[in-house]
């Protein structure tokens, strides 16, 4: 697709598709690997077509219900959670492994950096469990310290060494993955849900029904490693990773560093429909006019 100037009254960039590949349902996830496009549905079917034809070339039922999301993992293999509640792993359209996962909420799973861990809500509670993406066998568990005031587990994202969980409450909850599943901070950052979490260059971006999405950064204060951040700072301005001088600060010997997180950007959101996922969240809602650079 190329971004074009929409020129309409309230709304901003949109794209311009190059092609149109249509299908027999609603698409509600998709990805891609290669040459290949894997999208599942509203009825639970999963599609893969060849990008270079824009042909599908095999199709299967694959849920009962809505494919919540779906991702392809090394050696050809698909993963894809259903709205009934079930987590699935695909090899050439045969099920080889499957689970009963969280089912009243929306939270749809996340994988690590290598796709070799699945994180997803077992239940319908606070607590997010990372299984091994191949076995389906539950390695930990992250629940935060004051779970009875979060409510459920709405969202989560996985980057590096680092899970973050969205909550009912709108707090987001960071856990370091390394040290027995350890909660390193948590943040207040919108009035209603936390539907969808993305992290980019130390960054939490995240949106809610409250018609907003924020950015927020971790900041850092003191004297890390080598003396270079003795004021606050941006992880942009700091050589040592804020995550990991935050990890460093819960060292009972660290008493010269301090964290903190700030809201940077808040950029309201028009929607013409209810936003309980990142889909919803493209197909209900557009940004403002261009002129905000985030």
């Amino acid at each position: 697709s190329k971004w074009y100037q929409q020129q309409s009254t309230g709304y901003g960039m949109k794209m311009r598709p190059d092609y149109v590949i249509r299908g027999e349902s609603v698409v509600t996830s998709l990805c891609r690997r290669d040459n290949t496009l894997v999208t599942g549905t509203d009825e639970g079917n999963v599609r893969l077509y060849d990008t270079e034809i824009m042909r599908p070339t095999a199709t299967w039922q694959a849920h009962k219900a809505q494919v919540m999301r779906i991702e392809t993992l090394p050696h050809g293999s698909i993963m894809s959670q259903g709205r009934e509640g079930a987590l699935s792993l695909w090899k050439e359209g045969q099920c080889v492994r499957t689970c009963s996962v969280a089912s009243t909420g929306f939270c749809r799973f996340a994988t690590s950096d290598d796709q070799r861990h699945c994180f997803v809500g077992l239940d319908d509670k606070s607590k997010i469990s990372c299984i091994d993406a191949d076995r389906f066998n539950v390695v930990k568990t992250f629940q935060p310290s004051d779970y009875n005031q979060k409510g459920m587990s709405w969202s989560v994202a996985v980057s590096g060494d680092y899970v973050y969980l969205g909550y009912e409450s709108g707090h987001i909850v960071l856990f370091d993955r390394r040290y027995l599943s350890k909660q390193v901070l948590e943040v207040k950052v919108h009035d209603e849900i936390v539907t969808t979490i993305d992290v980019r260059d130390n960054k939490i971006i995240s949106s809610s029904p409250d018609s907003t999405i924020k950015i927020t950064s971790l900041l850092t204060e003191g004297v890390v490693s080598d003396g270079t951040c003795d004021t606050k700072e941006t992880s942009a301005d700091c050589d040592e990773n804020p995550l990991e001088s935050i990890v460093n600060s819960l060292n009972p010997a660290r008493t010269d560093l301090k964290y903190s997180t700030e809201i940077s950007h808040t950029i309201p959101l028009k929607c013409k429909g209810p936003v309980t996922s990142g889909f919803d969240l493209m197909v209900n809602c557009s940004l403002p006019r261009v002129g905000m650079v985030v």
